[in-house]
């Protein structure tokens, strides 16, 4: 596989050396935090990669396609304004020889959105024709 971010070309493959034993799949991703607007994902760090790629699924295309890049065994999107799920994998990075190489994804998590909670309505007046709800 290959992927290109600006400068930086991403390889991996199955022919030249088992990225798989070198550095193992990401692991341990789920969504740790959510807003009505934001959701947070976390995984199990592994101590030899230099990166991470974060994949997305694109329900046009079909199929996960990468999104972002961190360092950090966390990320968060915010801004998800009309957006209710999102479904993710991961895939460390290593440097080999100088080369950058991707680890196989992980297992897809879905993060959710919250939907704000309303705990107490009254009904503040009524009549045959209308009802007046206060919060």
């Amino acid at each position: 596989y290959q992927i290109t971010k600006g400068q930086k070309t991403l390889i991996a493959s199955s022919n030249a050396i088992s990225v798989s034993t070198i550095l193992p799949p990401v692991s341990g991703l789920e969504m740790i935090a959510s807003t009505n607007n934001s959701i947070t994902f976390s995984w199990r760090p592994i101590s030899d990669a230099i990166n991470y790629i974060v994949y997305a699924y694109n329900q046009l295309k079909k199929c996960f396609v990468p999104i972002d890049e961190t360092t950090d065994n966390y990320i968060t999107f915010s801004d998800l304004e009309g957006i209710t799920t999102l479904k993710i994998k991961v895939a460390g990075v290593s440097k080999i020889n100088n080369v950058e190489c991707m680890t196989t994804l992980s297992d897809e998590v879905i993060g959710y959105t919250t939907i704000p909670v309303i705990n107490e309505i009254i009904v503040s007046s009524f009549t045959n024709t209308s009802t007046v709800l206060s919060i």
